[in-house]
C-alpha cells in the first residue's frame, strides 16, 4: 500500500541550517505547483526551495559544510558523477553550477530504511523525478550500487560522494570503485567523519567533514591521490 503507514519513529522537522542550504538551489516553481509537487512524495530526505517560502519537508541534517568545496569552479564544463543521491540536491546543484554532464546513482536501500524507521512506504527515486521535471534537468539517474559504478562505462571529471563511505562494509572497496571511474586529472569529494576531540578523551563526538582527492599519475605511471582544497 503506498502512501505513510503507522510511523515507528516521527518524521523530524525541517532544520532551519537545512533551508539555507536549499536557497542555494532556487527552483522557482508557481505557489500551485511548489504545493503539489511537495505533497506529492511520502518522505522527502533533502530540502529543496521550491518557489520562496516553499521548501520540501527533508529529514537531512545541516549539511552546509559541503558548500565550502562545492563553488561553480568545480563543475564548470565538466562531468559529474553523483554516487548515494537519494533525491538528487547535488546532482542538480552541479548542473545548476555549469556541469556538462550529471550522472546520479543510487542503489535505492533506503526504501527499506525509511519503511523500517518512519513507517513510511517510498517509491525508489521519486523524489528525484519530482525535481527533475521541477527543473527540466539533464541529470542521468541509475539505479546501481555504488560499487558498480564501472558498469556505466564511463570515467567522470568529479565524483561525489556524501554520507556513504561510513555506511559501507567495505570502505576501500568503495574508493577503489571511485578512484577506477575517475578521468585523469579527476577528484572526488569525500564526505569522511572523524573526532575533533583527543585520541584518548572517553567519548567522541564524531562531525562531518566534505574534502576532495585529486587523481594523479606519478611519473611511473602508477596512480596516486593527494588531498585538494577548495
Amino acid at each position: 500500500m503506498a502512501g505513510r503507514a503507522i510511523a515507528v519513529e516521527s518524521l523530524p522537522e525541517t532544520s532551519s541550517a537545512e533551508r539555507v542550504v536549499a536557497d542555494v538551489l532556487a527552483i522557482g516553481a508557481s505557489v500551485a505547483v511548489a504545493e503539489h509537487v511537495r505533497a506529492s512524495v511520502p518522505l522527502w530526505f533533502h530540502t529543496f526551495m521550491l518557489t520562496p517560502g516553499i521548501y520540501t519537508p527533508g529529514i537531512a541534517r545541516d549539511h552546509g559544510y559541503r558548500l565550502a568545496v562545492l563553488g561553480a569552479d568545480r563543475f564548470t564544463g565538466r562531468s559529474v558523477l553523483d554516487v548515494g543521491a537519494f533525491d538528487g540536491f547535488y546532482s542538480f546543484l552541479a548542473e545548476a553550477r555549469g556541469a556538462r554532464r550529471v550522472v546520479a546513482v543510487d542503489n535505492e536501500q533506503y526504501v527499506a530504511w525509511v519503511r523500517a524507521r518512519f513507517g513510511v512506504t517510498l517509491e525508489g527515486g521519486v523524489g528525484f523525478r519530482a525535481i527533475a521535471g521541477l527543473l527540466g534537468s539533464r541529470v542521468e539517474y541509475r539505479r546501481i550500487d555504488a560499487l558498480d559504478a564501472g558498469e556505466l562505462g564511463e570515467r567522470f571529471d568529479v565524483v561525489l560522494c556524501f554520507g556513504i563511505l561510513h555506511r559501507v562494509t567495505d570502505p576501500i572497496a568503495l574508493l577503489q570503485a571511485l578512484a577506477d571511474v575517475l578521468a585523469p586529472g579527476g577528484e572526488i569529494v569525500l564526505e569522511t567523519y572523524g573526532s575533533r576531540l583527543a585520541a584518548d578523551a572517553r567519548r567522541s563526538r564524531f562531525t562531518s567533514r566534505a574534502m576532495c582527492t585529486r587523481a594523479m599519475t606519478s611519473s611511473t605511471g602508477a596512480p596516486r591521490r593527494r588531498v585538494c582544497g577548495d
